[in-house]
């Protein structure tokens, strides 16, 4: 084993004792450095993805640069959690108002019913069909339906988890796991948080992480032959001689790392203007309102990395600052995303029901899949949790209006 891996083991193993045995604290920081062993595993394995034709041998060999970039981030996340050590103090339960439970059930039915307004496409076998019938109820409705079922599972609203549940298994559904993946890792934090993380050691607990987890690994197989209308396909895969190698390629981080691999090899870099532009996606619909596309704000690479591909590909926000900016830009962007991970964990502790809300929610998608998102996505997504839980916010007060008004008009015989 060459040096760069020996590294990368070595930091892995004294974070993962540090993070899980010897900081009194589980919070975002902890997740985020769990993450990136995630979506660095391919590292462990010793190659990449080939975007071109995924999960076929040989593979692609990964650069010592790479395996650098990779110590960096890690080494990056475990002294941000050995300078912030808070003591064990999960503060009290998350606790949200019957008036707001009721307007995100409502939103999330309201939105649903009206994410079909353009047809039934978004539940289409074809994904480009998907994504061309996603209109801006839709992304409220996955926005809320990840608010509400992590809202309702760290409550134990059962009644409104099974509505919220309901919306989630349409998502997955129609292509959409982000809001799962993200949902399950902020129920997980909000657990460990409170009872340690060493609670998941517990039947009760480490069957439904698991499941989570089974879920998330085997649900794109499943999902690709379901699309393409050929079960045969898992049967192949199945049957085939290098079958842990195949599913093992297929797993998402060896594609978005291979981004990362081939931005290094050749050297390739983008404007750094691709940056400024990037920051529009900050403020809510001031993309669209300046006339620029998606793809116009996006970090774009694909047609030159990976030309000709069927299927789109992600890559990581270190891969959009190594090729914006270089070393300098990557340093500045983590020592950035660790901050916000600080400040994430400390509003858990937040007195405010729905900025607790808001920032469980963020942070455990700043600590996970921020890793395959680029920076326009990731400030959009962040958007819509914010619009989401406003939106739900409003209409609580409609409720408490409504519910006011009642006992006001309610003759004092009947009350």
């Amino acid at each position: 084993m060459h040096n760069a891996l020996l590294t990368m083991i070595a930091i892995t193993v004294i974070g993962l004792v540090y993070f899980v045995f010897v900081r009194k604290s589980f919070d975002f920081v902890s997740v985020g450095f769990i993450g990136q062993i995630v979506y660095f595993s391919p590292g462990f394995y010793g190659y990449l993805g080939n975007p071109h034709y995924p999960g076929v041998l040989p593979a692609v060999p990964i650069a010592d640069a790479t395996y650098w970039i990779w110590n960096l981030c890690l080494a990056a996340t475990l002294l941000t959690g050995l300078l912030f050590r808070p003591e064990h103090r999960p503060g009290a339960a998350l606790v949200t108002p019957r008036p707001f439970d009721l307007a995100l059930v409502a939103v999330i039915i309201i939105s649903g019913i009206l994410s079909f307004s353009t047809g039934d496409g978004v539940l289409s076998t074809d994904k480009h069909e998907v994504l061309d019938n996603v209109n801006r109820f839709f992304l409220l409705f996955a926005s809320c339906t990840q608010v509400g079922v992590i809202a309702f599972a760290t409550q134990r609203k059962w009644f409104f988890l099974a509505i919220a549940g309901v919306a989630m298994f349409f998502l997955l559904y129609a292509g959409f796991r982000g809001e799962f993946a993200i949902s399950a890792i902020a129920i997980a934090t909000y657990i460990a948080h409170r009872f340690r993380v060493t609670i998941f050691l517990r039947i009760r607990f480490l069957i439904p992480a698991l499941l989570a987890f089974a879920l998330l690994l085997a649900y794109k197989p499943f999902l690709t032959a379901y699309r393409i209308g050929n079960w045969q396909v898992l049967n192949q895969l199945q049957m085939s001689d290098n079958l842990i190698d195949t599913l093992i390629l297929q797993f998402e981080p060896f594609l978005t790392q291979a981004v990362l691999n081939e931005v290094i090899i050749r050297h390739f870099e983008v404007a750094i203007s691709s940056l400024y532009v990037a920051l529009v996606a900050i403020v809510p619909f001031l993309a669209p309102a300046l006339g620029l596309a998606p793809e116009d704000v996006a970090f774009n690479f694909q047609d030159y990395l990976f030309p000709n591909l069927p299927y789109g590909i992600t890559a990581s926000p270190q891969t959009q600052m190594l090729a914006a900016a270089g070393y300098l830009g990557l340093i500045f962007f983590l020592f950035a995303l660790n901050v916000l991970l600080v400040f994430c964990s400390l509003r858990l502790k937040s007195d405010s029901p729905y900025w607790r809300l808001f920032f469980l929610t963020v942070g455990a998608f700043l600590a996970f899949y921020i890793q395959r998102n680029d920076l326009a996505n990731s400030f959009t997504i962040i958007n819509r949790i914010g619009l989401a839980i406003l939106i739900c916010w409003v209409g609580n007060w409609f409720f408490v209006a409504g519910s006011t008004r009642r006992d006001h008009d309610m003759p004092a015989r009947a009350r």
